[in-house]
């Protein structure tokens, strides 16, 4: 019991009690040898509001111990025994005195116990010259006491930013769904993947934040209206069929130079779309990736881009100008179909 140290708990995350399952989050990583029922008496001490009861009170008496470990075991069938150890640990962490605590000494009555050890203390006998000469001083002997020192509570890296855990479904490193309604998501550290359709119809979403953990982005994994802003970190090398699809909000992105792979569709209908940067990393643009981004008024194709796919430009019907280097060897069917701004367009010999 003495492992588990909930006062510092307290210290280091002070609204740790206004949410329940955070707590058990915490408790479980920072003492992973404590008893498991024990931890799970100790979380329903809060859940009840016992805590909360506990906090402002000085002392607790016999009775309302009784009173709380009776209700816990009629209420969960916790047994006596770890019921009275999870009290134990609350009142330790809020320093509210129990009968079984030690009763602090009063001052007076140290002095008192030594004015009458000083008044039974017989008097000195003389001492003889013999017994003078014969005198060997006495080695003083000092006991040291030595007091056993608390391990101070270790920091621990808190993956999910403070934010809900039971809100990310994270299976073997991937993010399989997003659970949440929160407009700011910053996805954990622990997260590799983000699965298929992970935030799909999260309408609410308006800014992400992709960690340095991941490395692909899947299918249709953002299909989210109100989404304005997102950060796709280097880590990241391919990019999912559909995986910003719908996205009408988003107004730039910029894809970093670690991307060799871009899906099809994977930016189609993103209306409010009018800056987007292309790495010298891809190599293709797929089918209808940019369809339908009819605020998009040009784009630079890198030249280690090979291929345009079908219709991957259609549909944007602000595009002025695009310059397809040399490199290019293939451009599919219908790529700038509906373009109905595009003056002009200067296709290389390259292009078979």
């Amino acid at each position: 019991m003495s492992t588990i140290n909930l006062k510092q708990v307290l210290e280091q995350f002070p609204t740790i009690l206004q949410d329940t399952k955070k707590l058990k989050g915490i408790l479980s990583d920072l003492f992973p040898e404590a008893p498991k029922g024990l931890l799970r008496v100790v979380v329903t001490i809060v859940e009840e509001g016992i805590a909360e009861q506990l906090s402002p009170k000085q002392s607790l008496s016999s009775m309302e111990i009784s009173r709380y470990v009776t209700k816990l075991e009629n209420d969960y069938g916790y047994s006596s025994k770890l019921t009275e150890q999870a009290l134990a640990l609350w009142t330790e962490a809020f320093a509210v005195t129990t009968p079984n605590a030690p009763t602090p000494t009063k001052a007076s009555d140290v002095k008192t116990a030594e004015a009458v050890s000083v008044s039974t203390k017989a008097k000195p006998k003389m001492q003889t010259k013999s017994a003078v000469r014969n005198f060997t001083p006495t080695k003083k002997t000092t006991q040291t006491t030595q007091t056993k020192k608390t391990a101070p509570l270790r920091k621990v890296h808190d993956p999910y930013r403070g934010q809900n855990k039971y809100d990310f479904a994270i299976e073997g490193g991937v993010l399989k769904k997003y659970k949440g309604s929160a407009s700011s998501v910053i996805i954990p550290d622990i997260v590799t993947r983000i699965g298929k359709e992970a935030f799909y119809g999260c309408e609410s979403l308006k800014s992400i934040t992709i960690p340095d953990s991941a490395t692909s982005i899947g299918e249709w994994a953002f299909g989210c209206k109100s989404l304005t802003s997102i950060t796709i970190p280097n880590s990241v090398t391919s990019i999912g069929r559909g995986a910003f699809s719908g996205c009408e909000s988003l107004k730039s992105i910029t894809i970093p130079s670690s991307v060799t792979s871009i899906g099809d569709w994977a930016f189609s209908g993103c209306y409010s779309l009018t800056d987007i940067t292309i790495p010298n990393s891809v190599t293709s643009i797929g089918e209808r990736v940019f369809s339908g981004c009819e605020s998009l008024k040009s784009i630079t194709i890198p030249s280690s881009v090979r291929s345009i796919g079908r219709g991957a430009f259609s549909l944007c019907t602000s595009f002025t100008s695009i310059t397809i280097p040399s490199s290019v060897t293939s451009i599919g069917k219908e790529a700038f179909e509906n373009c109905k701004s595009l003056t002009s367009i200067t296709i290389p010999s390259s292009v078979r």
